[in-house]
């Protein structure tokens, strides 16, 4: 298995909350000097995009937004590299990949790669209907091979650590998985 934290993978639509992934993962990268896989999963030929498809500074002018297939590709493609371009920048190796198919699977493939996956909290098709987390990211959750590290609304330092422990498996993974993070990094480690 991957070492924790040495190698991440961010995956990126385009949106606020992707961005804010790409940050927090760029924080934990210094502090591990990690390499950073960026990634953005296109919808199958034939699905329609709901992804934002640019970096978050990146605002699309009535008629002037990606129509065709080629294009949204491209942006996607930009958009990696906009991203890979800032973790070389923060001095961290970073990889590109981009992906057609199921969100959630291509993900999962990705993460059999790295050590921790990080996303942002609200997956696009969360956004519509009101759920928090969205049908894209519990399925990640769920069936990941890896942590995935769901940042919140800014990048923070990490410097505290809450693990819910309910007893079971899942929970002693997550406890085992925070405390080796918490010894690595000094941070305080809080069970509820």
């Amino acid at each position: 298995p991957q070492p924790m934290f040495t190698s991440l993978l961010v995956g990126l639509d385009g949106s606020p909350e992707a961005h804010v992934a790409l940050s927090q993962a760029i924080l934990i990268g210094r502090q591990f000097h990690s390499r950073i896989v960026v990634a953005h999963i296109s919808p199958s030929p034939g699905h329609t995009s709901e992804m934002a498809l640019g970096a978050p500074w990146m605002e699309w002018t009535a008629g002037h937004a990606p129509v065709t297939r080629s294009e949204h590709e491209a942006a996607a493609h930009r958009m990696l590299e906009d991203a890979a371009g800032a973790v070389r920048r923060a001095g961290l190796e970073a990889e590109t990949a981009w992906r057609s198919g199921d969100t959630a699977e291509s993900l999962r493939e990705l993460a059999n790669e790295v050590g921790v996956v990080c996303v942002g909290r609200l997956g696009n098709r969360g956004k519509a209907g009101g759920d928090a987390l969205g049908p894209d990211l519990r399925a990640l959750i769920r069936r990941c091979p890896r942590p995935v590290l769901v940042c919140g609304s800014v990048p923070t330092p990490m410097d505290r650590v809450l693990v819910a422990y309910a007893g079971g498996p899942a929970s002693e993974g997550a406890l085992a998985f925070a405390a080796r993070f918490a010894g690595i990094t000094g941070a305080h480690l809080d069970v509820l």
